[in-house]
């Protein structure tokens, strides 16, 4: 990360909350997707094997500069 080298500081501690946060968002997200997906009955099993696939594959890590 690019403040770790300052040790714990305030704004370390506000970085980590804010990232902890958009995990915890992003799971709630991916929760509700996949239930929502799953719930509908017009769409296909294999469009649903995809999601499936893909939705973890779009994670916050891949969101990161």
């Amino acid at each position: 990360m690019f403040f770790s080298q300052e040790g714990f500081t305030y704004r370390n501690f506000l970085m980590d909350a804010l990232a902890i946060f958009v995990f915890i968002v992003w799971f709630w997200l991916l929760i509700t997707v996949a239930a929502d997906l799953f719930r509908r009955h017009e769409i296909s099993g294999w469009i649903k094997a995809i999601w499936v696939i893909a939705l973890p594959a779009t994670g916050p890590e891949r969101c990161s500069p």
